[in-house]
């Protein structure tokens, strides 16, 4: 009985094979075959094994060459819009053009371009002045003279108020033509108190300023050129010391003698014309003199003549005073144009001095056009207007008067007059 139940116990019973197939059969489920792994068709997006050469669905290859794939992904890119696909390129040029424009501009030359206006400004105000201070050896009136003083003091003091803020180095050009202004200004007052005053103390320095500011001006000549900038200082100071002895000396040429040369008629007709528009000088300078007066105030009047008493009768009395004087050289313009002579030469120089004239008349009536044009503005105004718009003598003015003075000379010299006639 014993040994049945022992047999029993050892042999394993029926009911534990089951068990053992079944923890077999969980043991052996990670090793069955298992579903391939699948991808999307590109077209219908139906569900593809992966490495099938064409979707059940569609039939459309899913294996292509790279040329193919490349094709196919360049299709199924979204293309920008027109504004990104036009703004890239035009981005890319001023990339280019900025790099081109930090490349080949120079800051030093546009400050050389802005210095070189302003010099030539006090350059062109310096060559009246120095043709009026000429003129006075045929001891002539000197109000002239004082009214082109004045205007190149002014000039010269406009620019140095536009200089002064510009920023620069100790040796930068602005600085050096901030020097150079300082040392003219202190010839330009010499020359102005000399003319105001014959016995002023300023007579006994105005040769050594008058050579101050010519060195001056040469240290400048790498800007603008300056050349016979500065002429007439010793007819200026013979002149003064001439009438400071003989206050009744009279102002106008002396007759010429029996003896002397006859002058050419040509000559004398050209001189006619001259003396006609000569007198249109004056009111040139005093106009100038009151729009200045105008626009910084009465009390600060630097003309010939009396002063204005309000800063509206100086605007008026000025527009008066440019309209005379367009007339006036309007009126010399005719006359040179009438002078008979039958060479070429002598004609040609008529016409150049009816030119100088036309251009002299035509500032006269852009002037009074300028102050016609503000005048509803006030006063102040109107004169800052026209004196920063209009200049006492145009580039053309100025190109025609030295044709014509070049042209004129030698048949002057000839005549026995001084070289450089003054319009």
């Amino acid at each position: 009985m014993s040994d049945t139940s022992t047999d029993d116990l050892r042999k394993p019973s029926g009911d534990a094979e089951p068990d053992d197939d079944a923890r077999a059969d969980e043991l052996d489920l990670d090793d069955g075959p298992t579903e391939p792994p699948v991808i999307g068709c590109t077209r219908c997006e139906a569900r593809v094994v992966m490495g099938s050469r064409y979707c059940p669905s569609c039939g459309v290859p899913l294996v292509r060459s790279g040329e193919q794939a490349a094709t196919a992904l360049s299709r199924t890119r979204r293309r920008a819009p027109w504004i990104i696909r036009l703004l890239v390129p035009i981005l890319f040029l001023g990339v280019l053009y900025a790099i081109w424009y930090v490349a080949n501009t120079d800051p030093l030359e546009s400050e050389k371009d802005s210095l070189k206006m302003q010099v030539q400004r006090v350059v062109a105000d310096h060559r009246t002045l120095s043709d009026r201070l000429e003129e006075l050896e045929a001891d002539t009136d000197p109000d002239a003279a004082l009214g082109a003083a004045r205007a190149a003091m002014a000039t010269l003091r406009d620019v140095q108020d536009e200089t002064e803020g510009v920023e620069s180095g100790t040796t930068g050009r602005t600085t050096r033509v901030r020097r150079v202004l300082a040392t003219d200004r202190l010839y330009l007052s010499a020359v102005v108190g000399v003319l105001d005053d014959p016995k002023s103390p300023l007579l006994k320095q105005l040769g050594s300023r008058s050579a101050r500011a010519v060195a001056a001006l040469r240290s400048i000549d790498d800007i603008a050129s300056t050349k016979d900038a500065i002429r007439g200082t010793k007819v200026l100071g013979q002149s003064v010391r001439a009438r400071a002895k003989n206050p009744s000396r009279t102002t106008k040429a002396p007759a010429p003698s029996s003896s002397s040369k006859p002058r050419p008629p040509f000559v004398r007709a050209v001189e006619g014309v001259i003396r006609t528009g000569g007198t249109a000088r004056p009111d040139v300078a005093r106009g100038f003199a009151l729009l200045r007066a105008a626009r910084d105030g009465v009390s600060t009047w630097d003309g010939v003549g009396v002063r204005p008493a309000s800063a509206s009768a100086a605007v008026a009395e000025a527009d008066r005073l440019f309209t005379a004087s367009s007339r006036v050289r309007s009126t010399a313009a005719a006359e040179a144009r009438d002078i008979t002579t039958s060479q070429d030469n002598q004609r040609a120089i008529a016409t150049k001095l009816s030119a100088a004239y036309e251009a002299g008349a035509a500032t006269g009536t852009k002037l009074t056009g300028c102050i016609d044009s503000f005048k509803n503005t006030g006063a102040q105004s109107v004169a800052r207007q026209c004196l920063d718009g209009v200049r006492p003598q145009t580039a053309t003015e100025v190109t025609r008067t030295r044709a014509f003075q070049s042209s004129y000379r030698p048949a002057r010299v000839a005549a026995g007059l001084s070289g450089t006639p003054v319009l």
